[in-house]
């Protein structure tokens, strides 16, 4: 019988030393990407880049892999949803999700799914045009620690599968007040052109705490420039490890 149990116990302290160990490797691999991009954004003047159209089987591909992301997303994190939905309602009254009305492509506007983060639902929590802060005394602590993490995000995953928003995309940056000194009416006209993404460059390589317009869209410049379906699956990918919390984005 200890046999049998020592047998267990080594190979589950095996598979969580193996876990370590990947964890720390795509610490390490992340934090260099992250640095590489940083580097390549700060050298980019957003008023001299050359915007392209992107190509029929570009969008096709993105089309394609978002609805697989967003399927394979909402599998995988069912049981973090039934964790949040839990402690949203032992915290506080109201509803476990809320929606926003948000900017969608082509100026259009459609309903945006978070977690509530507020200790009650309020007109706030349909589009107030202001930054959501974590630090604000209306969130509540389980709210906090939602857009600490950015899993306050998570119901956004219906939008991807419905096709109002991508996996990958530009910042909702729009969303906001943000006065035309910083934000020209022609750069709105082109980020309309792509749908907001449930991630964006922000979330991976800025303090998403601290609210900066003006890195925010140098962000989505950056991103209209590169973006492609393999740029687009490292910009995932890097999103998961960051919000999972094995890495700072310094």
């Amino acid at each position: 019988m200890w046999g049998e149990f020592i047998n267990i116990a080594a190979l589950v302290l095996t598979l969580i030393g193996s876990y370590l160990f990947l964890l720390l490797l795509s610490n390490v691999a992340l934090k260099s990407i992250l640095k590489h991009l940083d580097r390549l954004i700060a050298q980019t003047d957003i008023h001299q880049v050359t915007l392209t159209e992107p190509s029929l089987s570009y969008l096709v591909e993105k089309r394609i892999f978002d609805i697989l992301f967003s399927l394979l997303g909402l599998l995988l994190f069912l049981p973090i949803f039934l964790v949040v939905a839990i402690a949203i309602k032992l915290e506080s009254k109201g509803p476990v999700l809320y929606k926003q009305k948000r900017i969608g492509l082509n100026g259009n506007f459609f309903w945006s799914y978070k977690f509530r983060v507020r200790v009650t639902f309020s007109p706030k929590d349909i589009a107030d045009g202001k930054f959501l802060s974590p630090f604000d005394p209306e969130i509540t602590r389980v709210g906090r620690i939602l857009i600490l993490t950015g899993l306050n995000e998570l119901p956004g995953l219906i939008n991807v599968l419905k096709g109002d928003m991508s996996i990958v995309g530009r910042s909702q940056i729009l969303d906001y007040n943000i006065p035309n000194h910083i934000i020209s009416s022609e750069e709105r006209k082109i980020l309309l052109t792509v749908k907001p993404g449930l991630v964006s460059l922000w979330a991976i390589l800025s303090d998403h705490i601290q609210f900066n317009p003006q890195r925010i869209i140098e962000l989505d410049f950056y991103y209209l420039q590169k973006r492609s379906l393999s740029f687009d699956i490292k910009v995932a990918l890097s999103s998961l490890i960051v919000i999972l919390g094995t890495t700072s984005k310094y």
